[in-house]
């Protein structure tokens, strides 16, 4: 319980300060704005690898597979697995 109280008035210290300093405001607003911008950046980018993959793997299995359900059958594993791997490598 103690331990509650003392973060409480060290959170209820900084909330205060917050409001009176600028300089700490401003780096705040900054440190979100960047995170933000990193956080599209990355998601923008890992579409777009998706994307590009998907199409590379659908187009060299066309070549390599006649049979269409042999064929979708290795698209939905492959894809299933890029998704993963690169959710895995997001951090997600």
């Amino acid at each position: 319980m103690a331990k509650k109280t003392n973060f409480l008035k060290r959170f209820e210290a900084w909330a205060t300060d917050l409001k009176r300093n600028l300089f700490l405001r401003a780096r705040l607003r900054l440190t979100l704005f960047y995170t933000g911008l990193i956080i599209i950046v990355l998601i923008i980018f890992s579409l777009s690898l998706y994307i590009s993959f998907l199409r590379n793997i659908k187009n060299d299995i066309e070549k390599d597979f006649p049979n269409p359900r042999q064929e979708r059958l290795i698209v939905h594993r492959s894809t299933s697995r890029l998704a993963e791997l690169i959710l895995l490598i997001d951090g997600g």
